[in-house]
């Protein structure tokens, strides 16, 4: 593909498949751009990339090792939920976000409610990332495939 990003080869060769279109993109855990191995890289929506890079959590250090576990950065588990707030949008098209308790016994329970907790968001911040998450599914639920550009032309 012309212009590709290298780290966007290895990421499509490590799960066997191309990204999911070009709404999708690879992201760095550790934000290195030039450590471009499978493990450090994650397919994301880009709303969620976005969030990630300019949003509420761009505070969030990012982890040296992208397979760390450790509270207080933006590891794989962060990117997981994140990832995991999006597809539930995808596959709930009807329901809002606030209408499932559910969503916010993950959050509360989950990484953000953990980063809470250690102070590495504030009550202020949290509220904003609950927001955030709420944008994040909602795009989910608006999501939609673009057709390839020769289905288009025809």
């Amino acid at each position: 593909m012309k212009g590709m990003n290298h780290y966007r080869r290895i990421l499509e060769e490590a799960l066997g498949r191309k990204l999911k279109g070009p709404f999708w993109h690879a992201h760095h855990i550790d934000g290195d751009h030039s450590h471009n191995v499978a493990r450090n890289l994650w397919e994301l929506a880009r709303p969620i990339h976005m969030e990630i890079d300019r949003g509420v959590l761009e505070k969030i250090p990012r982890p040296s090792d992208p397979d760390s576990k450790e509270d207080g950065f933006l590891n794989k588990e962060v990117i997981k939920t994140l990832c995991e707030i999006f597809e539930d949008g995808e596959k709930n098209k009807n329901q809002s976000f606030e209408a499932s308790a559910s969503y916010f016994i993950r959050i509360k329970k989950g990484v953000f409610g953990r980063l809470s907790e250690k102070g590495i968001l504030d009550q202020k911040e949290y509220a904003k990332l609950v927001i955030q998450l709420g944008r994040i599914y909602k795009a989910g639920q608006q999501r939609k495939e673009k057709q390839p550009q020769e289905l288009t032309e025809a």
